[in-house]
């Protein structure tokens, strides 16, 4: 992050994966997005530590498939605000020390459905609002390698709207809720590159686990549930880097496997500019 005033980000990401919830069909999903954010950066309104606040906008699609034969299309706009703590440390390098983020989003969301025997489709409504709060803290353990223990907790909730498909069957959707918790060790090594910038590749390991996971479906009466509670696992390489003191470049490359998830492959690459 800048050290002070504001800055610009741009982010892109992609992901496809093949996804086995319990009680539901198993589907395989791809999708992107991006997403915009501005941020101020205040220096010295906590003595030598310092506070970033931002806001977001952020579009995205996507599109999947069931082993029923049931197709789907997500496409939706999200907002969101948050916040940023980061202490002042004496080492050059500057992920290590402690770190607490706080965030919150809404999402507006088009789902269509599509199936060709017997042929039908329909077409919804959603919104979801999700709260997260994180944080971590990087111990420099050699000079310029940074092992970084991480903890992150989400909430989000999804309100979809009934709707009738195409063969007249109603269908009604209760409102689905998430709770997912992250652990994550980061393996971070910073280089100075003398002028020309820094880089700092790393590797890191998560454990997630899903605590509510479980959402149900009536369709003409009759009810349905599925369950995506549970145990995932991901592995990520990635790499924050700066050109100069105003420009940064960063991505990441994640796979993740376990419970509701046989494979899933996300990567994003951004760009940020200070002011």
């Amino acid at each position: 992050m800048p050290s002070s005033g504001l800055s610009f980000w741009l982010k892109g990401g992609a992901f496809s994966g093949d996804f086995t919830p319990s009680g539901a069909p198993a589907f395989e999903q791809s999708g992107q997005g991006v997403s915009l954010g501005a941020e101020l950066s205040f220096p010295e309104l906590l003595g030598d530590d310092r506070l970033h606040l931002g806001v977001l906008a952020s579009y995205g699609s996507s599109t999947g498939s069931q082993t029923n034969g049931v197709s789907f299309d997500i496409e939706g706009w999200s907002l969101g605000a948050y916040a940023a703590y980061l202490s002042e440390n004496d080492t050059p390098t500057p992920y290590d020390g402690l770190h607490l983020e706080a965030a919150a989003f809404v999402s507006l969301l088009d789902l269509s459905l599509s199936a060709e025997s017997p042929a039908q489709s329909a077409s919804y409504d959603a919104t979801s609002w999700s709260a997260t709060l994180a944080g971590g803290y990087g111990i420099e353990v050699a000079p310029g390698l940074i092992l970084e223990p991480k903890g992150r907790l989400t909430y989000s909730r999804l309100q979809q709207d009934d709707f009738t498909d195409s063969l007249g069957v109603a269908v009604s959707l209760d409102d689905g809720e998430s709770l997912e918790g992250v652990l994550a060790l980061r393996l971070q090594k910073h280089w100075n590159l003398h002028g020309l910038g820094e880089a700092a590749p790393y590797v890191e390991a998560s454990v997630t686990r899903q605590f509510l996971g479980a959402n149900s479906i009536r369709a003409d009466g009759v009810g349905f549930e599925s369950n995506s509670e549970g145990t995932r696992y991901a592995v990520a390489l990635g790499l924050d880097s700066a050109v100069g003191p105003d420009v940064s470049i960063y991505g990441s490359v994640e796979l993740t496997w376990g419970d509701a998830v046989d494979q899933s492959v996300q990567a994003f690459a951004g760009l940020r500019l200070a002011f």
